[in-house]
């Protein structure tokens, strides 16, 4: 399953070999995959669209703060290379003297709701999905570790999903943006199963019948949840306990460290059952 970007770009990168020892990826060439995964690239291919603002781009030298330094591609010469949210003029020196400026370009930092958009798009160009709201996050745009089902908040995906269906690419996909009194913000795509996978075996497990027709040609039928589900992390938590990343719903919430305990992907039982397998 393509979850990890690290070893989608391997894979991609080694699929000639595969293919002559008989092996399928099942996954689109590597150019397109790197269309939709690298931070710049798939901001060129938004441009035209008209539902989604694109954040933003300050010139590298540029001072002002808040801003997101991020990296023109994820993986260069085989090293993971991470954003940086700089809040201050000091940390944004410190993380400017840490990197190589012809890898990284700039940003507007957005402030508001962060949604998730997560589905699934077939090499037909059918498309189905469904809608995340996050709450809390690990500091600097790590994990999400506390995260519900939402209704759509407003936003029609379909031009969207055509221009992502026809640079060719097809399978699972989660859309970043963000919301608020401007409207929707892009932030990323990642053309991948995402980290809070469990609300859609929970809530939309039908999501994953269209992966398993499409890569296996095994036809599934499962059932939407018929109401909102909650996924969390919480020893993800609990590692960044005074520095997590709280958004506008989680006002929401009445008990967080409750809600956090009772939804957490480990405690589940099913999770432990597999931990006593091993």
């Amino acid at each position: 399953m393509p979850t990890s970007e690290f070893l989608n770009l391997f894979v991609l990168s080694n699929s000639g070999y595969l293919r002559s020892i008989n092996i399928e990826t099942g996954m689109p060439d590597k150019d397109i995959y790197c269309k939709i995964t690298d931070k710049w690239a798939c901001q060129g291919l938004l441009k035209d669209q008209t539902e989604i603002r694109l954040i933003e781009i300050y010139d590298f030298n540029d001072e002002r703060v808040p801003c997101v330094i991020k990296p023109y591609q994820n993986i260069k010469n085989g090293k993971v290379l991470y954003p940086f949210i700089c809040n201050t003029k000091d940390e944004l020196i410190r993380a400017k003297d840490s990197i190589n400026s012809s890898d990284y370009f700039v940003q507007r930092y957005i402030k508001g709701q962060s949604y998730y958009y997560c589905a699934y798009l077939a090499s037909d160009g059918r498309f189905d999905g469904y809608w995340q709201v996050n709450l809390l996050q690990q500091p600097n745009g790590k994990s999400m570790v506390l995260a519900k089902t939402c209704d759509n908040p407003g936003l029609q995906v379909d031009e969207l999903l055509e221009i992502i269906s026809k640079t060719g690419y097809f399978g699972p996909l989660m859309i970043e943006l963000i919301g608020n009194e401007d409207g929707f913000y892009f932030i990323e795509i990642n053309p991948r199963f995402w980290g809070p996978l469990q609300l859609c075996i929970d809530f939309f497990p039908q999501l994953l019948d269209a992966f398993v027709w499409e890569w296996f040609g095994r036809k599934t039928k499962s059932n939407k949840a018929e109401s909102a589900k909650f996924y969390s992390w919480y020893f993800g938590a609990k590692q960044y306990l005074h520095t997590l990343k709280s958004y506008p719903e989680l006002k929401n919430i009445s008990d967080i460290d409750s809600q956090l305990l009772e939804a957490d992907i480990y405690s589940r039982p099913d999770t432990m059952q597999l931990s006593l397998e091993c």
